[in-house]
């Protein structure tokens, strides 16, 4: 993600510094540059070019980063570009200041890499190399669980306040809050409670975002971690209700044995490059990509939603990204997609089964279509807001909607077995009554 709030907090004040580029603007050969509430790049009118360009306008940021890039698409960055960034003649300097620490702000400067960024990423190294040093030094021989556990603790503390300084604050009062509704709440009730109050905060952060750093600014910021937490303190709160948390937790990546008999270290992988690059549909397509997300989103809505688990785990997943029209639009379109795919595949899939070529000819066919869809899908994601999603969409025809209508209304829809998650004390219970009888 690319970060503009670094900017000194005069620079982002409307209208500062325009006097001073119109004073020297044309005494470098060009003209001048607009205020630093521009939009970066305004997407071209209409046809495919629409996606492209509202991409650019909605990650203008990366034009004051990637100043080669911009001299490649200069063109189509047009004339209205970010101050001191989007021009084709010169290299932008890197943005030197940051929410969080200001330490690292020479390397930003050499590397010319936003400070934010560069923070970030020196945390992940530095938290890797301490992991080893953790292992050999502090492992269960050497110390007690309590000296073990506010290590980690100090440590995951000074990290977040070095990436996000105060704005690290956020994280906290989110740990706390729920920390406090799993001690008083009743069991029957914690996952319900927990997830409204860390959604609703959640929500609240992306709104005061969008008035902290600007419509649009794509930022290395708090609002990242916070998305995480709130799905890992959503899954405590169902595992604390259904009472599996410990031997989870225990489980780390360990997810079991294949039918191979081989062991499975992958229940903490995120992606599937290889299952996303030849997904067949929209279904497939999503579970490997954002693992971890998807089984959340699982557990806490589709497991337990008593209707319409696909429309409300779409709307859940686009109100847990943020508020930008564009993720609402994105995810309103994976509904209609997922169950038109999912009509087309259980009244005709069944024909292709017979022979080998048959099945190959589905498969390809379903590959290049799942493709089609997911980009038409997801642009409106990369361009946040509704106008140019409207553009490009209108330029499309509404095709992939249109069809989608027409398949639902067309074929009949067979109802889906879904097996509703049972608590493990309820079944634990109704096991030893079983017995006893």
């Amino acid at each position: 993600m690319l970060g503009w709030q670094s900017r000194d907090a005069e620079d982002l004040s409307p209208g500062h510094g325009h006097e001073h580029e119109h004073e020297h603007g044309h005494e470098h050969g060009r003209e001048p540059l607009p205020g630093p509430l521009s939009p970066p790049c305004r997407a071209p009118p209409h046809g495919p070019a629409a996606a492209l360009g509202a991409g650019r306008w909605a990650l203008g940021a990366g034009c004051r980063v990637l100043g080669a890039g911009c001299r490649v698409l200069g063109a189509g960055c047009g004339a209205e570009v970010p101050r001191r960034g989007c021009s084709m003649a010169e290299v932008p300097a890197a943005p030197h200041r940051t929410t969080g620490s200001t330490l690292l702000h020479p390397l930003s400067a050499l590397l010319g890499i936003p400070l934010d960024q560069i923070n970030f990423v020196a945390c992940q190294l530095f938290a890797l190399l301490a992991a080893f040093w953790f292992r050999i030094y502090l492992g269960p021989s050497h110390a007690s669980s309590a000296v073990r556990h506010a290590f980690a603790t100090l440590f995951g503390i000074y990290f977040a306040v070095f990436c996000f300084g105060w704005y690290s604050i956020h994280l906290f009062v989110l740990v706390m809050m729920n920390y406090g509704i799993m001690n008083t709440a009743s069991i029957p009730n914690i996952h319900r409670y927990s997830f409204v109050v860390a959604m609703g905060y959640l929500t609240l952060c992306h709104i005061s975002r969008i008035y902290i750093f600007h419509y649009g600014i794509l930022t290395t910021d708090f609002s990242g971690p916070l998305m995480i937490i709130t799905q890992k303190i959503t899954t405590l709160a169902c595992q604390l209700h259904d009472a599996d948390a410990v031997n989870n937790a225990a489980g780390y990546g360990f997810s079991g044995v294949d039918e191979r008999g081989a062991f499975r270290w992958d229940l903490l992988s995120n992606l599937n490059i290889w299952n996303i690059e030849t997904a067949t549909s929209f279904k497939m397509y999503i579970e490997n990509w954002n693992i971890q997300t998807a089984a959340w989103l699982k557990r806490v809505c589709y497991d337990r939603a008593p209707w319409y688990p696909t429309a409300l785990t779409f709307i859940l997943s686009a109100l847990w990204h943020g508020i930008y029209p564009g993720y609402y639009f994105t995810f309103l379109t994976g509904i209609l997609i997922t169950l038109a795919a999912r009509a087309i595949r259980s009244n005709c899939r069944h024909y292709f089964l017979s022979s080998v070529p048959l099945k190959i000819a589905y498969d390809v066919a379903t590959w290049v279509v799942t493709q089609l869809a997911v980009c038409y899908t997801v642009a409106p994601f990369v361009m946040l807001a509704v106008e140019p999603t409207v553009k490009f969409y209108k330029s499309m025809y509404f095709h992939m909607h249109i069809l989608s209508i027409l398949v639902l209304l067309v074929l009949p829809i067979r109802p889906q077995a879904r097996s509703v998650r049972k608590p493990q004390n309820e079944a634990i219970q109704n096991s030893v009554k079983s017995k006893d009888k």
